[in-house]
């Protein structure tokens, strides 16, 4: 069973903890590698050969993978009870005869998931209903006879249906100016002209999807396949008026290359047979329109305006009727809809999705019964407590200028933490309309409040509400730079991560670390472009302090590089950033604790917080491509770091995870 392959994972981490010192001792890969002299093996685990191991190896054995799982322990604890009260809220209201108020997220949330109900049990009578607005839809595309009345028809699915024209754009905040929101033009298009151009096997191979979508239209094969040829002929000589260009993995990252505005007069001199205001109304701007807009790809932009004339109406038609049933909703009608749902699992379709799709009205109610005052005071004392020792980590850095430490002392002040969950809103009557006579009309209600109230703030100051990227029910912290805010929803201080009953040192284990690590983020290479005010400004650190960080990053490499796992070496280079606020994040918490009983405290908690096993295909593909090192190795491979570590364990040259003091790389 499962406890071998636990087992294997253990001895695994003792037998490649000499990484550094260039072991060649083999590593087992699967449970078989293990048999006799397991108990042996487990009993031999100490402080100095693994730490991990030492400290969790009881909790460990006891673990078992559910069937279909992939990981068990700490972690899935959290999500499982997460999940598990956010199902029995859910349960509780939509049992409930209390005539809930109109607008209320009970109301909403409970209307909501009868409608999910019937249309994942197949209610003939919905999917009617349905089925005659996407028909409509398709059969009025159909009648269009001219570009100019197509062209006025995709405003109205825009506006409606949620049905992005083929030029069509998103408000953003601005990555330069923090304090503003932009709209940037994206193409939907249902060719990617850049996979088409490569080879040939792209190219049939998205013809033949397209002739698919256009069967389920009701066309008869022999006419689909026409017509997806000659979409595919005009994308082809629309593709040869663009340029493809390769971003670096740095600029993809950044998102910068969305952030390139252009006037109106501008754009106005590029577009050939739509004006600038009917380009905006095509967006959902009608009554008032920006002034600029920001277009990443103006070839493709133009190339593809350049073609919305009569001469290209039947292929743009047939692109429209594409864009219809491509379901955004997934809760299309049954003639149109490819997905196959079984009626007895439709509680927990409808759960699943309201968790997906209602987090904020769900995060609410969670928060309300959920979130305790006292975590979020104590919460908020560990960060104020990290804060502070980041100010002096910074001083100390001895690699670091004063401009640049200025800098960075600057960020920290501005930096805010979102803990919890936001203020709950006040019921608004209206918000109840939401819901339609169909599961169908009411996601395309919700969407459009979204998109209405997207539209909206472009032209309103952008907010700093770091709420809004974790809403309570998520169990995970994040770092965000275009805010220079971290957030630690409620769902996240769960008893696993935040306990009252335990000691101050314990908490900074499990979630100081946490704290303490994505704090980090905001000095990393990409977090420390972005200024105090969360503004794009990579340029801001002066060049002496950048290419300082870059011989500590080198360091970090090489020093991850020699880790193996599985039988495969740790991309240093890839887990570089999640590996630097690994160390930052407990450097923090020890400096702290200060004295060594309550740094061995943090110490076992830290390593207590990584206490989960997985299956072997899970961490192999984690080891190839997730930019965390694998748990193990984030312990080990740390607390390895740290002078106080060898001091409390007496761990000596020798020892398997001894780090010579000359090798112990620092962050800060």
């Amino acid at each position: 069973m499962k406890k071998g392959r636990i087992t294997a994972c253990l001895l695994a981490a003792i037998l490649l903890l000499s990484g550094c010192q260039g072991s060649n001792q083999k590593v087992p890969n699967n449970a078989n590698d293990v048999t006799d002299n397991t108990e042996y093996r487990v009993a031999d685990l100490t402080p100095a050969n693994d730490y991990y191991g030492y400290i969790n190896a009881e909790t460990l054995m006891s673990l078992e993978l559910e069937p279909g799982k992939n990981y068990a322990g700490v972690t899935i604890d959290m999500l499982n009870k997460s999940n598990e009260q956010v199902d029995a809220i859910i349960d509780e209201i939509v049992s409930s005869d209390v005539d809930y108020p109109k607008g209320s997220n009970e109301q909403i949330i409970r209307d909501a998931y009868n409608q999910m109900i019937a249309f994942y049990q197949g209610d003939e009578e919905q999917d009617k209903i349905d089925e005659a607005i996407v028909t409509g839809l398709i059969e009025r595309t159909n009648e269009i006879e001219s570009m100019n009345e197509l062209i006025d028809y995709w405003c109205v699915l825009s506006r409606d249906y949620m049905i992005n024209a083929p030029i069509d754009g998103g408000v953003q905040q601005d990555v330069y100016d923090s304090s503003r929101n932009v709209l940037i033009l994206s193409t939907f298009v249902p060719i990617d002209m850049e996979k088409m151009l490569s080879s040939s096997i792209n190219a049939g191979v998205q013809r033949d999807n397209i002739k698919a979508i256009l069967c389920l239209s009701g066309m008869d094969e022999p006419t689909a396949r026409e017509k997806s040829n000659n979409i595919i002929f005009m994308f082809s000589s629309i593709a040869g008026k663009c340029e493809f260009k390769d971003e670096d993995e740095e600029d993809k990252k950044d998102h910068i290359s969305y952030f390139v505005y252009y006037s109106k007069d501008e754009v106005s001199k590029n577009l050939k047979n739509i004006s600038y205001e009917k380009l905006c109304q095509m967006m959902g701007f009608e009554d008032k329109i920006p002034d600029e807009l920001s277009i990443p790809n103006t070839d493709q932009v133009y190339a593809i305006e350049e073609t919305f004339d009569d001469e290209h109406l039947q292929e743009w038609k047939d692109c429209t009727i594409i864009q219809i049933l491509s379901d955004t909703t997934g809760f299309y009608p049954k003639k149109y809809n490819s997905a196959e749902f079984n009626p007895l699992k439709a509680d927990e379709y409808a759960k699943k999705t309201l968790k997906t799709v209602m987090k904020e009205e769900l995060s609410e109610i969670y928060a309300s019964k959920y979130e305790d005052e006292r975590k979020v005071k104590l919460a908020t004392d560990i960060c104020n407590d990290l804060k502070d020792e980041y100010y002096k980590l910074i001083d100390e850095a001895d690699w670091m200028s004063d401009e640049g430490k200025a800098y960075c002392r600057e960020k920290l002040d501005n930096m805010i933490f979102y803990i919890g969950s936001q203020e709950h809103h006040e019921i608004d009557e209206s918000d109840g309309n939401i819901i339609g006579d169909t599961i169908y009309q009411t996601a395309l209600n919700y969407s459009k409040r979204t998109r209405i109230e997207s539209k909206q703030a472009l032209f309103e100051p952008a907010t700093r509400n770091g709420f809004e990227s974790m809403p309570a029910i998520t169990v995970n912290a994040c770092y965000v730079p275009t805010m220079n805010c971290i957030v630690i929803p409620t769902a996240y201080m769960a008893d696993e991560n935040l306990n009252l009953n335990e000691s101050y040192e314990w908490n900074l284990g499990h979630l100081g670390s946490t704290i303490g690590h994505e704090i980090s983020h905001g000095f990393d290479s990409y977090g420390i472009k972005y200024d105090k005010l969360g503004n794009y400004v990579p340029e801001a650190m002066p060049q002496a302090d950048r290419d300082a960080f870059e011989d500590l990053q080198e360091k970090a490499i090489e020093y991850y590089n020699s880790f193996t796992f599985f039988g495969s070496h740790i991309n240093g280079k890839n887990t570089l950033g999640e590996n630097f606020a690994d160390i930052s994040g407990l450097q923090a918490c020890l400096e702290i604790a200060k004295t060594s009983d309550k740094q061995k405290l943090v110490l076992e908690a830290y390593a207590d917080k990584y206490c989960n096993i997985y299956t072997d295909e899970w961490l192999k593909n984690q080891i190839a491509d997730n930019e965390h090192s694998p748990d193990n190795i984030r312990v080990n491979a740390v607390v390895a770091l740290f002078d106080c570590y060898y001091e409390i364990y007496d761990v000596k040259e020798g020892d398997p995870m001894y780090i010579a003091p000359e090798n112990r790389i620092r962050r800060w």
